[in-house]
Parts: structure tokens; C-alpha cells; sequence
């Protein structure tokens, strides 16, 4: 009887971390006012890849310790150094609502879609895990010439302030770098270090879906995967020694 207890307790327990990681990845963006969240990994625009062959571990997620320059959190920063008539094209810091809790669950998404590793856990609910994946975000921004600039040719659909974007060549930038540690809960050592790494190409194809928040989308859902796919790859290929 008590090891059935202890089994649904663990049941309702794992549902309610799922639930919670769910409800923050589809946290929709605050249009009313300046603060948004991560764009979460909407099934129309998600590029992650499955890897070929999934670690044979458990993982946990910790939050990553924002490290970015001033110019990638303040629009007045980036005002030093950019031409004033793009400004209104870059994603910054000080927009996010919860970056590190909403780029902690956005992982968890990610590694979980890829089948990175055998259980993956982050959040308030901490299982127990062969690895504790910490990093520190050293740059984290999205440049998109949305369709504000552009007219209405770009429009195929508004719904309230929500606007959909014909995908089409765009100038496009932005940066992604985090530099990784995974460290054996067993033995105290890192066993893996790493960069989640990525820039956008000069022009690309993509469609937001909220043309007020194009650069952060970009950063979100395009260049993150990127990132993702990147590191994940050559993570799976890696001789870990977890002992």
C-alpha cells in the first residue's frame, strides 16, 4: 500500500511540473503593454531536430545566469552605437517579462522535442538526475525588419493587435551564445562544456506572428533552434564519463 502511495505521489507530482512547464511555454506575449515573454515553440515555425542517438542519462535544468552587454538589454544603450531608424528592430533585455524562468522552460521544450536524454527536469520539481546542465547567457538578441517598415504587403491575416506574417526575405541578425557546463551529480565534476551557439544569416525567411514582436520571435524560434540543433548534435556524440 505504501509503495503505491509513494508511486502516485511521484504520478502527481511529475504532472504537475509537466503542466507548469506547459503553461509556460505557451505564455502568450503581454501586447498591452512593454513586457513580453519567450515565444515558446509554436508546431507552425518549430526547425528542432530529433538526434540520432538519445544520452542514456537523467538531466536537470538549472536557470542560466544572464551575463548579456548593456546594448542587448537597453534600447537606450544600443542607441549609442545603432542608427536611430533601426532601433525599433532589435529585441532587448529589459522587454521579457521572465527571461531566465521563460528560457529555463523553453530548454526543457526544446531538449525534450530533440529525445536529448532520457529524463529531463527543471523547475520547482527536482527529480533526481545523473547531470545538472547549468550556463551563463553571454549574448541573447534578434534583429528583424518587420513588417511595420514594410506596409501591408507583408500581411496575410490580423486578429487584434496580432499580426501574421507572410513569410518572405527579410534583413535579418542577432546572437546566441551560452556557454554550458554539465557537471555528475555523482561525482561532483564537470563533465562536459560546450556553447549554445548561433547566428542568423544576413537575410532569412520567417513569419511572425505578432509583427510588434518580429525581433523576439526571431530570437525565440529561429535562431535558439539553431543554437539548439547545433549543440545537441554534437552533445549526442559526445564520450560523457558520468561516474
Amino acid at each position: 500500500m505504501n509503495s503505491n502511495r509513494k508511486f502516485s505521489f511521484f504520478m502527481l507530482v511529475l504532472f504537475a511540473s509537466t503542466l507548469l512547464q506547459s503553461c509556460a511555454i505557451y505564455r502568450m506575449r503581454d501586447t498591452g503593454g512593454s513586457s513580453v515573454s519567450l515565444a515558446g515553440s509554436s508546431p507552425s515555425i518549430r526547425t528542432i531536430k530529433v538526434i540520432p542517438k538519445q544520452l542514456p542519462y537523467s538531466l536537470r535544468l538549472e536557470e542560466f545566469t544572464d551575463e548579456r552587454p548593456p546594448e542587448e538589454m537597453k534600447r537606450s544603450e544600443r542607441a549609442k552605437t545603432a542608427p536611430a531608424n533601426t532601433l525599433d528592430f532589435y529585441s532587448y533585455g529589459e522587454n521579457y517579462a521572465l527571461f531566465k524562468e521563460d528560457l529555463l522552460t523553453l530548454t526543457t521544450e526544446y531538449f525534450n522535442f530533440a529525445g536529448a536524454f532520457k529524463i529531463i527536469s527543471s523547475g520547482i520539481v527536482k527529480l533526481p538526475s545523473d547531470l545538472v546542465m547549468t550556463g551563463r547567457v553571454k549574448h541573447y538578441y534578434g534583429y528583424y525588419e518587420n513588417a511595420t517598415s514594410f506596409g501591408t504587403d507583408l500581411l496575410v491575416g490580423d486578429v487584434g493587435r496580432g499580426i501574421i506574417g507572410a513569410a518572405k526575405e527579410m534583413p535579418t541578425g542577432g546572437t546566441i551564445e551560452i556557454e554550458i557546463q554539465l557537471t555528475s551529480t555523482k561525482s561532483g565534476k564537470v563533465v562536459y562544456q560546450d556553447k549554445i551557439f548561433a547566428k542568423a544569416p544576413a537575410k532569412d525567411t520567417f513569419a511572425p506572428e505578432n509583427r510588434d514582436f518580429a525581433a523576439y520571435e526571431y530570437a525565440d524560434s529561429r535562431i535558439y533552434q539553431l543554437a539548439i540543433n547545433d549543440f545537441l548534435q554534437r552533445l549526442s556524440s559526445a564520450n560523457l564519463n558520468v561516474q
